[in-house]
């Protein structure tokens, strides 16, 4: 299992091949995965809003999707960002109880 010795130094002092650094480590590798595809979106959303925005000319309909694309690409990413924070928390927890 090498895929996750980078994330055992993350994971505090826990025994190797317990099943709490397992969880840990799964928990560090979904926050990233997490991470990745939620910026990949919103960023892809943003800018697809922007040439909404910038090729709307007078048309306010055109205008208001794409500042309502922006805002909702921007609080998805912030939920997202949330939901990895508390994993941060969940994965801290198992760390210092388990671990110790």
């Amino acid at each position: 299992m090498d895929w996750f010795l980078p994330f055992q130094a993350a994971c505090g002092a826990l025994a190797t091949g317990t099943y709490s650094l397992k969880l840990c480590v799964l928990l560090l590798r979904v926050q990233q995965i997490l991470y990745g595809l939620s910026l990949s979106i919103a960023v892809v959303f943003v800018i697809i809003g922007g040439i909404i925005y910038v090729t709307a000319g007078d048309s306010e309909d055109k205008t208001k999707t794409a500042k309502k694309m922006i805002v909702n690409a921007l609080i998805g990413f912030a939920i997202v960002l949330s939901v990895g924070f508390l994993i941060g928390i969940v994965r801290e927890l198992i760390t210092n109880t388990i671990g110790s």
